[in-house]
């Protein structure tokens, strides 16, 4: 058995090491999630964001002006600047795009959707030039010929864009939810070994000292009362409750020892006393004979 000592340092590395596991498990789940929410964010909610303006800028605002100045909603010269601002947005936002991350997959579906446009502006530029010259009947071929055929190839190649975004951000989110769940796993396994921990060493403490020392604290009153008798509890333990028994053993034997002694001396003493006393009245009595025979024989004598 190891001793005290050992177990409550054995208990208080414990602690500490499930303070620590539990620190660094919090640390990495802290920044799993964080990636995760930057990860997502960055990389797939602002491309999404510059996505859906590039399509609306083609299949809304392209499309909506083509229509409005056609129906006479919207004058040539405005349709050309609508047609123009569009453009401008639509390759201020492409650029945006373009400049985030992007894996294998997401990048030969970004080539295509560029090809797409590169076709769509081409078909923009046509469209500027019918506005330039307020061309109705170009206008109306280009309208029923050109325009959904130039567009919606794009729309569909920025819709498979924003799945892929959507598709990647879920999986960002599945391995922060699953990071999560390992952190969560692994904090209550530490929390378990920690509460563990603890119970040892307050098992330890109490069964292996608290108590002890109480029972030892006990022996030694009775030991200073006089109380000889009573075995010190605690004898043959390896640990320091043992040694600290093993020296209050040796201290009681000694007492004992020391009061045996001194009732050998005390019954010697006695023996002495009664064998002077003896001698005191054989003397006390010889003398008295001695002084009779004396009288006797003055008396004779005269």
């Amino acid at each position: 058995m190891r001793s005290i000592q050992a177990r409550l340092f054995a208990a208080i590395g414990g602690l500490f090491a499930g303070i620590v596991l539990t620190a660094a498990v919090g640390g990495y789940a802290s920044r799993t999630s964080n990636a995760g929410m930057e990860t997502i964010y960055a990389d797939r909610v602002v491309p999404l964001r510059d996505l859906k303006v590039v399509a609306d800028m083609y299949a809304v605002n392209i499309v909506d002006a083509s229509h409005k100045v056609r129906n006479g909603n919207l004058t040539w010269p405005e349709g050309r600047q609508a047609v123009e601002e569009a453009g401008s947005r639509i390759k201020a936002k492409w650029a945006a795009y373009a400049g985030t991350y992007m894996d294998e997959h997401e990048k030969r579906r970004a080539i295509e959707a560029q090809a797409a446009m590169s076709l769509a502006d081409k078909a923009m530029t046509d469209l500027l030039g019918i506005l330039q010259r307020n061309d109705r009947p170009a206008l109306d071929a280009f309208v029923k010929d050109s325009l959904y055929q130039s567009i919606d190839p794009v729309s569909e190649a920025i819709s498979k864009l924003v799945d892929l975004q959507i598709e990647v951000a879920e999986v960002v989110h599945g391995r922060s939810g699953a990071a999560y769940d390992l952190a969560r796993k692994i904090g209550v396994g530490t929390l378990i070994i920690a509460l563990a921990a603890l119970v040892f060493a307050l098992s330890t403490t109490l069964n292996g000292v608290v108590r002890p020392l109480a029972a030892i604290t006990g022996v030694m009153r009775r030991i200073a009362g006089g109380d000889l008798e009573l075995p010190v509890p605690g004898l043959g333990r390896p640990d320091e409750i043992g040694a600290m028994a093993a020296s209050v053993e040796v201290f009681r034997n000694g007492l004992v020892a020391k009061r045996e002694s001194d009732r050998v001396l005390a019954s010697e003493n006695e023996a002495k006393m009664r064998r002077a006393q003896a001698l005191d009245a054989l003397t006390k009595s010889f003398e008295h004979n001695v002084s009779a025979l004396t009288q006797g024989l003055a008396g004779a004598s005269t």
